[in-house]
């Protein structure tokens, strides 16, 4: 097999498990779990560091090649989208890591169905946070007096906006 090919090739494997990735993450998010178990989410887990691990030291390696001139000007452009590659990756999982979960038990000041939002108070923020929410949720919800369990994704310096995960009546 060409190295062209075996490139190509290992690119593309490296597209399907990140799409994976990303597809199960979003999934757990809501507690989807029918789909892909969570045993496999918990595995999935690794697919980011394992990926930006190997990423790195193909990186190398090509840099390797090129120093002992045993380059082509085709390795010397797979470096550079290696190199792309390894900065995405990099950026992916810091983007990731700037969200916090949190859980309070609230009760629901607004729902917006139309833009698809639900307005609560969280007391440890001492805040109003507005979360996107799916439609099924806007639907069921109550205002006025009824409490929730409710979990939710916030960004570190965005306290006051966030991405619903799972919500439960506390009766």
């Amino acid at each position: 097999m060409k190295t062209t090919n075996r490139r190509l090739l290992l690119l593309a494997i490296g597209f399907l498990f990140w799409g994976f990735y990303i597809m199960q993450e979003e999934m757990s998010n809501y507690g989807i779990y029918s789909v892909i178990s969570y045993r496999v989410h918990e595995v999935a887990s690794l697919i980011p560091v394992v990926f930006i691990v190997f990423t790195i030291a193909w990186f190398l390696y090509l840099l390797y090649k090129i120093v002992k001139k045993k380059n082509s000007s085709a390795d010397i452009k797979f470096v550079c989208i290696i190199f792309i590659l390894i900065f995405l990756q990099g950026s992916y999982i810091h983007w990731m890591q700037q969200y916090i979960s949190t859980a309070v038990v609230t009760e629901i000041k607004h729902v917006d169905k139309e833009h698809g939002l639900l307005t609560i108070y969280n007391e440890s923020l001492e805040t109003e946070v507005l979360l996107e929410s799916p439609m099924l949720v806007n639907n069921i919800v109550e205002t006025g007096g009824q409490e929730y369990l409710i979990t939710y994704a916030w960004r570190k310096n965005i306290p006051n906006e966030g991405k619903i995960q799972m919500i439960d009546k506390v009766e």
